[in-house]
């Protein structure tokens, strides 16, 4: 063999011998770091402390993004529907967005304290079928804007 063949096979079985061990070192690191990131997320998920800002959800409330357009059109159809000149009778609504449609019902007006709010049964057709809602959407304190309080499926 030649010096220069000799040269390279001598360089060659040494970086061959110092490729495993860097190996080793890569992975024992990737092993302690999971294991690090392992305890963090346990440690968030077992202490409810740690949330810093959360805002409370209502279980009567529904969370399919679909039901949760129609309940804001039949809320907006509420709040401002002239009780007066419905005299009781039912208030048709329609969402161009998910293409349900229904009616809204025994619509009331209560007054608690200084809030407004109106409880109501409504009708929803869409491609699921038809469902009939109970509802209450109020007034926010010191303003114009309502928000929905309960819309549960009956």
């Amino acid at each position: 063999m030649s010096r220069n063949a000799q040269a390279f096979a001598g360089t060659h079985r040494r970086r061959a011998r110092k490729l495993p061990a860097v190996l080793h070192v890569f992975a024992a690191s990737l092993a302690l770091a999971s294991c690090a990131g392992g305890v963090k997320l346990s440690k968030l998920d077992a202490d409810p402390s740690l949330i810093t800002s959360s805002v409370p959800t209502s279980a009567n409330l529904p969370t399919d993004p679909q039901t949760v357009s129609d309940q804001t059109t039949i809320q907006n159809a509420v709040s401002s529907a002239n009780l007066e000149q419905l005299q009781g009778g039912a208030l048709a609504w329609a969402n161009t967005a998910t293409d349900s449609r229904g009616s809204i019902f025994d619509i009331v007006e209560i007054k608690r304290s200084s809030q407004v709010c109106r409880s109501f049964k409504s009708s929803r057709e869409s491609f699921e079928g038809v469902s009939l809602y109970s509802g209450e959407t109020c007034a926010a304190a010191g303003s114009t804007a309502w928000y929905m309080r309960i819309f549960k499926l009956l």
